[in-house]
């Protein structure tokens, strides 16, 4: 039969918080909420009028920046819409060469932020014209053609009737932007206009924004690395792209570092699209000496994917509200640590008893009782109680351990005393005897006997605890053990076998050590039997035993008994019934010795022992009684 643990109700496991905590949680966290009750709206009134400032400056600065961007990419859509419907109403034929030279050609001197256009029929003929630095136009060089020579499949999800961005691409060390718009007949695409916007369109875009000499502007990609910037648009002619943070310009490193504070304000509402960052920093890195403020906003521009539009501007006129707010930050963040480290300090001084005492009431309750370290007295009385009581228990529970199996202890700690309920279950009971050591003490004194006698129990015990067996009880000079008892154990039967060569194997090195040192010899019976048993609590009101009872403890016993007409000139012998013996998988090293019947039962047991070392001592099979 199984045992589960008993929970109770009321003892189920709860969310639980430490004491430390809760007291940290008390002492700190109204002073903490108070303070940062306090901070949080003189920050919030200091920065709310710090943005008020530049209110209407930022908002005529995104305003501007998105219309003029969103204005030149127009005229780049429109020109490629236009040369479409003209191909649509007739006309011209965009299919035939010199209605195809004319229309790029136009294009291209009408709309300045084109800096190549090119028609791609579907059968791969290509017309195309580019603008060189100087403004004059060329034909497309004749290394460009193989890459512009097929159609773009578009996405099958858009509208594919207007121009469509296809994002930035690297060609020749330079990065360009393109814009395709379909040409259709009879709805097949018959051809592709294309046209590019180049780095230097963009950073020329760009400049233009910044015309008042305080506001700097810039462009950044997909993946969050610079393509444009209005007051170093040089550094872009021999590298396309720039890592914010490789960036000579202070402004641009410092944006890497801002931290988000409110959405820009416009008309007093709040307008989610704008983002506004501030850093403080002088221009050499240092701090103090200028101030940061920057505008970015998310635009579908030069591609298909938002690229990030944004402008930053000295903010040397608000220095001191800056200054007065980090200063109320840094003030409040300082009280507000010295108050939690003071909560710190005293929870785990209060708290560290208490920690202790809940520590070693869960060592008791799972029976780790080495180690222990009585619990110091206290100033608080109540702690002082209970320091007390934590240490009695301690003494009693080392105590009661030593007269009651450990395991049998440690399942009533969980489960109560329902474990020790009588119930018949499967079990394997040994018995062990000294030989010859009454007459073996005779010439020792009471005080070598005690010694002869703990050290051969404890060897005995050792090895039972090691393989899962309990020890019952200490008769004389012998050992009753049994295994599958209280814990569960299926390979009882293999255990009791494995502790009794064990015993055997330490107890014949023990024999040699006193044969050398001429003391007399002792010879060591062990009988092992296996069947069902009934396991538990035995015993009065005042006074129980938790032991097995039952046929298979006297055929064990009866056993045991057996090995004085088998042990002969042997040191130690172990035997087996045929029921242990199978119960255990049979294992090697043991030789049968015929069937024998014992007193107490009607059927003969049939008995095996174990041959390891001492083969010339192994008797010939034969039927005994005892």
């Amino acid at each position: 039969m199984d045992l589960k643990p008993v929970q109770p109700e009321s003892t189920k496991a709860k969310r639980t918080i430490s004491l430390r905590w809760m007291m940290m949680l008390g002492f700190g966290g109204l002073v903490a909420l108070s303070i940062g009750g306090v901070l949080a709206m003189s920050v919030t009134a200091n920065f709310r009028n710090t943005f008020s400032l530049l209110n209407e400056q930022t908002q005529l600065l995104i305003a501007g920046m998105e219309r003029s961007i969103k204005g030149e990419m127009s005229q780049v859509e429109f020109a490629l819409t236009g040369l479409q419907r003209l191909h649509r109403d007739g006309t011209i034929d965009l299919t035939n060469l010199t209605d195809r030279r004319t229309a790029l050609q136009t294009s291209l001197r009408s709309v300045q932020a084109i800096e190549s256009i090119r028609i791609t029929g579907a059968a791969g003929d290509l017309t195309g014209y580019v603008r060189t630095p100087n403004g004059d136009m060329r034909p497309l060089p004749p290394q460009e053609r193989d890459k512009f020579n097929t159609l773009i499949q578009l996405d099958t999800a858009i509208d594919q009737s207007k121009p469509v961005w296809i994002g930035g691409t690297m060609r020749n060390g330079r990065l360009s932007h393109d814009i395709v718009q379909n040409i259709y007949a009879n709805n097949l695409v018959i051809a592709q206009i294309r046209a590019t916007i180049g780095g230097r369109s963009i950073n020329r875009l760009v400049s233009s924004l910044a015309l008042d000499g305080k506001t700097t502007t810039f462009v950044l990609d997909t993946e969050g690395r610079l393509i444009a910037h209005s007051s170093q648009s040089n550094l872009f002619r021999e590298t396309p792209r720039y890592a914010i943070e490789d960036f000579p310009a202070l402004g641009m490193q410092q944006f890497t570092k801002t931290e988000q504070v409110p959405t820009f304000m416009e008309d007093g509402e709040t307008k989610a699209k704008f983002q506004v960052h501030a850093t403080r920093a002088d221009e050499n890195g240092r701090g103090g000496g200028k101030n940061y403020v920057y505008i970015t906003l998310p635009m579908r521009v030069f591609s298909s994917q938002p690229y990030t539009v944004g402008a930053y501007v000295k903010g040397s006129d608000i220095n001191d509200e800056l200054r007065r707010a980090g200063t109320t930050v840094l003030i409040g963040i300082i009280a507000l640590l010295v108050t939690l480290a003071v909560a710190v300090f005293l929870s785990h001084r209060m708290s560290k008893p208490m920690r202790r005492i809940a520590d070693a009431t869960n060592r008791f309750s799972k029976l780790e009782l080495d180690g222990f370290e009585p619990l110091p007295k206290s100033r608080i009385r109540e702690l002082d109680t209970q320091a007390g009581g934590i240490n009695s228990m301690h003494t009693a529970l080392s105590q009661f351990s030593k007269y009651a199996p450990q395991a049998l202890v440690q399942r009533i700690l969980e489960s109560g005393d329902e474990v020790t309920r009588p119930v018949e279950r499967p079990v394997t009971v040994m018995f062990t005897d000294l030989a010859n050591f009454t007459a073996g003490a005779e010439t020792l004194d009471a005080a070598a006997i005690t010694t002869l006698l703990n050290e051969h129990f404890e060897l005995i015990s050792r090895h039972i605890s090691q393989s899962h067996g309990t020890v019952d009880k200490y008769l004389g000079d012998g050992v009753m053990a049994f295994w599958g008892a209280p814990e569960t154990d299926d390979d009882h039967a293999a255990h009791a076998i494995q502790a009794g060569i064990a015993i055997k194997e330490a107890f014949e090195a023990q024999c040699a050590q006193r044969r050398v040192a001429g003391l007399p010899s002792l010879q060591l019976r062990i009988g092992i039997h296996s069947g069902r048993a009934i396991v538990g609590n035995i015993g009065g009101n005042d006074r129980t035993n938790y032991t097995v009872t039952g046929h298979t403890v006297n055929v064990a016993n009866r056993i045991e008994q057996l090995c004085k007409s088998l042990i002969e000139d042997s040191d130690a012998i172990i035997s087996v019934s045929s029921e242990c013996y199978e119960a255990a998988g049979q294992p090697a090293q043991f030789k049968a010795v015929g069937a024998h019947v014992v007193r107490g039962s009607s059927k003969p047991v049939s008995l095996l022992i174990h041959e390891t070392g001492h083969s010339g001592n192994v008797v010939d099979i034969r039927t005994t009684a005892s």
